[in-house]
C-alpha cells in the first residue's frame, strides 16, 4: 500500500496537460430563412487537403493548429449547406452556414443531436451526446444504450441482475471499457460495472469499433467505449436530478461545480438508489428483478494552465443486492433460495501532459488508476468471495512535424499536374504498466494469481497525403503468466470527398479473463464448473471497414453508413453449456471461433423537428463447441433498431420512441433434462419499444418514459424454479427481458 501511495504522490506531481500550439479560432453560426442567427454544435472544421480537422464545441466555438501552407477551410454540418473558406494568415474566423430547407414560413432552432459522427477521426467513433443521453432515463451506464443501434445490453441471468455489452455480436469482455480514456471495469468489476456510473454523472460516451491506437492498450479487441463525466468548469454550479419508477425504485443525483481560480476548478458528484421491493410479476416465487441499495461518491479536479493541464478523480461506492425467492430474506421456510452480493469499490484514477515551448509540437501525457474492488457473495448454496487490487500506469511522447512535397501527378482536388502535399506527421511512444492482484474463493477453493504486465508502445500517424491518412503502431507486453503479447495495428482514414470517409483497420489485441467474475450468472445455477485444462490467454485479429456518406435529396439530407467487421479468435475461453445441462466446461479454443458484424445505418430529418435514427444489423458468430462449429447461444442473428425523436422547443417539449426487433437465435442444449425443464433448440423474435416524454421549463424538466411498451418477457427465465436446488436448476438461459413493462418518472434541474 505504501507503494501505491507514494505512486499516487509522483503521478499526482508529474501529471500534467497540454495547451494549444499556433491556432487558428472561430465560432461556426447557423442562418436561417430570416436571419436569425444560432451557434452550431459539433460542426465538422477541416483544413482542405489535410486530415487536420475538428468539431465544435457546445458554444459553436473551434480551435485548430494550422501552419503556413494551410489557407482553405471546409466547415459543414447536418441540415445546412457546406462552405469552403479561405483564410491565410487570418487567425479568427466566424462562419455563417446556410440552412438548406429554410422557407418564408420556416425558423429553424439549432439543437445538440442524440449522437454525432465523428467525421474528421481516422478511427469511427460515435459520441452518444448530452441530448441523447436524456432521451431515456439513463440512470446507470446500461441503461444509456437504449436508443444506440450499436451497443446491446443483455442481463447474464435472472437472478443477479448483472448486466453486459454486446458489441459486433460478442460479450462486453472483448470491448475496452474506459472512463475519461482511463481503462476501467475489468476483472471482478464486469458484471456489475455497468451498474457503477450513474447516467445523470455522464457529459457523453464515445463508442469505437475494431483496432483503436495500441497507445490505449492491448486489451481491445471489438472496440472501445469512453464515458466522459461532466466537467467543473462546463458544467452548472448545482444539477440535481430525481428518479422513481413503479417497481419501488427511487434515485438521487447531485452534483455540484465550482471554480476556486480562472486555472482551478473542482466537482463533486454524490448518487444514491434503493429499490427494496419484492417484485414476482410472473409467479415463479423468484424476485424479477434484485432489490439494490447504492451509494456512490466521487470528487473531481481540474488544472489547467499555459502548458499544464490535469485531472484527478477520486471515486468510493458501496452495494449491496438480495434477490431469490420472495420471502427468503424474511426467513420464510418456503423460500429456500437466496442470493446476496455485498460490494465496496475505491478509486484514484486521473490523467494530463505537458506541452514543451518549441516550435515543433512536442508533449508528455500520462494516465494511471489505483483501485481496490472488494465482493462478498452467496448464491443459494454457491459462495464467492473476491478481492481484486489494481495498478495502471501509461506514460507516451508525442511529437507532429509538418513536411512539403510537390508530386508531378493530378490532383483530385485541381487539374493542375503538380501538387503540393502538406504532410503531418505525429510519432508517439511510450510505457505503460499494468498490476492486477485477485484472492478468490469459490466454495473453499482458492484461485489466487497475480498479473504483473510491464509495456512499450510506438505509433506513427500519417495525414495530409492527398486524402489519406495511415496510423500504424505496435507494441510489446509482457505478462508474468503468458510471456510476450506482441500487438500490431493498422487504421485507414480516405476522404472519397467532402461528405464521405471510408475507412480500414486491421489488428490484434490480447485479453486473460476472470472466469468466475466474467461468468457470474453460472454461479446462481446448479451447474456443476469444470476447468478441462489450465486457461490461457485469449488472443483474436480483428478486421473492419465501415463507409459513410451525406446525401441531399429534395433538400433532405441522409446520412448513410455500411460497416463490416470480422472478429477472427486464435484462442479464447470456451464456456461449454451445451455438452451436460448440469456442467458448464470451461477450457481453450480447439478449432474455429468468429463473428462476422454487418451494420447498415441511414438517419435523416423528416421534417424541422423529427430525425430518424434507422439501422439493421446482421450478427453471424460462430464457435467450436465440443469439436463442433456452432452458432453462439443466446446471440440473436438479425436486430432493426428504428429512433424517432421528435423537437418542439420552441414550447419545451420532446417525444421520443425507440423500437427494437431481435430475430431468433440458439438455446443452449438441454435435451437430456426431463421433458418438463427441457427449452426449444431456438428462441423465437421479440420486439421491445421504449418512450419518453420531457417537458422543459425555463430552470428544470420533467420526464416521463415506459420501457418495454408490449410488456413482452422470457417465459420462464428460470429452470425448475420449483426445485431451486435440483441439479436441474438454472437462471443463466436468458434471451429477453425478464421484467414486463415499466413506467417511470423523472426531475431534471440546473440552478444558478
Amino acid at each position: 500500500m505504501k507503494n501505491y501511495i507514494l505512486s499516487l504522490i509522483i503521478i499526482t506531481l508529474l501529471s500534467v496537460g497540454g495547451a494549444e500550439a499556433k491556432t487558428l479560432t472561430g465560432v461556426i453560426y447557423g442562418i436561417d430563412a430570416e436571419g436569425n442567427q444560432t451557434v452550431l454544435h459539433s460542426a465538422i472544421v477541416k483544413v482542405l487537403e489535410t486530415q487536420n480537422g475538428t468539431l465544435s464545441d457546445k458554444d459553436g466555438k473551434f480551435t485548430l493548429e494550422t501552419n503556413k501552407h494551410d489557407h482553405q477551410l471546409y466547415v459543414s454540418y447536418v441540415g445546412y449547406k457546406a462552405d469552403t473558406l479561405c483564410f491565410m494568415e487570418v487567425s479568427h474566423l466566424e462562419v455563417n452556414l446556410c440552412d438548406i430547407k429554410t422557407t418564408d414560413k420556416v425558423i429553424v432552432t439549432e439543437r445538440s443531436a442524440g449522437s454525432t459522427l465523428d467525421q474528421a477521426g481516422y478511427v469511427k467513433s460515435e459520441t452518444i451526446t448530452l441530448t441523447g443521453l436524456r432521451k431515456a432515463a439513463c440512470c446507470n451506464l446500461s441503461e444509456s444504450f437504449q436508443t444506440n443501434a450499436s451497443v446491446d445490453v443483455e442481463y447474464s441471468d435472472a437472478v443477479s441482475g448483472a448486466k453486459q455489452i454486446q458489441l459486433l455480436g460478442l460479450a462486453g469482455v472483448y470491448t475496452q471499457m474506459n472512463s475519461e480514456n482511463i481503462p476501467n471495469m475489468r476483472g471482478l468489476a464486469i458484471p456489475f460495472g455497468l451498474n457503477y456510473i450513474p447516467g445523470p454523472w455522464m457529459q457523453s460516451i464515445s463508442i469505437s469499433k475494431g483496432a483503436g491506437s495500441v497507445t490505449n492498450g492491448y486489451e481491445s479487441i471489438t472496440g472501445q467505449i469512453n464515458v466522459d463525466y461532466v466537467k467543473p468548469f462546463e458544467g452548472s454550479p448545482l444539477y440535481v436530478n430525481l428518479f422513481a419508477n413503479q417497481e419501488g425504485r427511487a434515485e438521487v443525483d447531485f452534483i455540484g461545480n465550482y471554480e476556486i481560480t480562472d486555472k482551478l476548478s473542482t466537482g463533486l458528484f454524490l448518487h444514491g438508489n434503493y429499490q427494496n421491493s419484492e417484485v414476482d410479476r410472473n409467479d415463479d416465487t423468484f424476485f424479477d428483478m434484485p432489490a439494490t441499495e447504492q451509494f456512490n461518491i466521487m470528487n473531481r479536479w481540474n488544472y489547467t494552465g499555459d502548458n499544464l493541464r490535469t485531472t484527478i478523480l477520486f471515486k468510493a461506492m458501496s452495494e449491496e443486492r438480495k434477490g431469490g425467492q420472495v420471502g427468503y430474506f424474511d426467513n420464510n421456510a418456503d423460500a429456500p433460495y437466496g442470493m446476496k452480493i455485498k460490494t465496496d469499490r475505491y478509486m484514484v484514477f486521473g490523467k494530463g501532459g505537458y506541452v514543451f515551448d518549441t516550435e515543433r509540437y512536442n508533449s508528455v501525457a500520462m494516465k494511471y488508476s489505483l483501485s481496490s474492488h472488494d465482493q462478498t457473495s452467496f448464491f443459494g448454496n454457491n459462495n464467492y468471495d473476491a478481492k481484486q487490487t489494481s495498478a495502471v500506469w501509461n506514460l507516451v511522447y508525442i511529437t507532429e512535424f509538418n513536411s512539403d512535397h510537390v508530386e508531378n501527378k493530378l490532383s483530385p482536388l485541381s487539374d493542375e499536374k503538380e501538387y503540393l502535399l502538406h504532410l503531418k506527421h505525429k510519432l508517439s511512444g511510450g510505457l505503460s504498466f499494468q498490476y492486477d492482484d485477485y484472492k478468490e474463493t469459490f466454495n473453499d477453493q482458492n484461485f489466487d494469481r497475480i498479473e504483473s504486465v510491464p509495456g512499450i508502445f510506438s505509433e506513427y500517424t500519417l495525414s495530409g497525403l492527398y486524402d489519406w491518412t495511415i496510423v500504424a503502431g505496435v507494441r510489446a507486453d509482457f505478462h508474468n503468466k503468458f510471456g510476450t503479447f506482441f500487438t500490431p495495428r493498422v487504421n485507414i482514414r480516405y476522404q472519397l470527398n467532402p461528405e464521405t470517409v471510408v475507412r480500414a483497420s486491421v489488428g490484434k489485441g490480447f485479453r486473460t479473463a476472470s472466469p468466475y467474475a466474467e461468468n457470474i450468472g453460472l454461479l446462481t445455477s446448479s451447474r456443476d464448473l469444470i476447468f478441462d485444462e489450465e486457461i490461457k490467454a485469449e488472443e483474436a485479429m480483428n478486421f473492419g471497414i465501415n463507409a459513410t456518406t451525406n446525401i441531399d435529396i429534395f433538400g433532405t439530407l441522409f446520412t448513410i453508413g455500411a460497416e463490416y467487421y470480422r472478429t477472427q479468435f486464435i484462442n479464447q475461453l470456451i464456456v461449454d453449456t451445451d455438452r451436460n445441462p448440469g456442467e458448464a466446461h470451461f477450457y481453450n479454443l480447439n478449432g474455429d471461433s468468429y463473428s462476422n458484424s454487418l451494420q447498415l445505418d441511414l438517419n435523416f430529418k423528416l421534417f424541422d423537428y423529427l430525425d430518424i435514427t434507422s439501422a439493421y444489423r446482421l450478427n453471424d458468430v460462430k464457435m467450436t463447441i465440443n469439436d463442433n462449429l456452432r452458432d453462439k447461444p443466446l446471440i440473436s442473428r438479425h436486430k432493426a433498431f428504428i429512433n424517432l425523436a421528435y423537437n418542439l422547443e420552441e414550447y419545451g417539449w420532446l417525444f421520443d420512441i425507440t423500437g427494437d426487433y431481435h430475430s431468433s437465435g440458439r438455446i443452449p442444449d438441454t435435451e437430456t433434462n426431463p421433458e418438463e425443464y427441457r427449452l426449444d433448440k431456438e428462441f423465437a423474435p421479440y420486439i421491445l419499444t421504449h418512450a419518453q416524454i420531457t417537458k422543459e421549463f425555463e430552470s428544470f424538466s420533467l420526464y416521463l418514459g415506459v420501457n418495454n411498451i408490449g410488456d413482452y418477457k422470457q417465459n420462464n427465465p428460470i429452470l425448475a424454479y420449483d426445485k431451486p436446488f435440483s441439479k436441474y436448476f438454472d437462471s443463466s438461459i436468458i434471451w429477453a427481458p425478464t421484467a414486463g413493462r415499466i413506467f417511470y418518472v423523472g426531475f431534471r434541474t440546473n440552478i444558478f
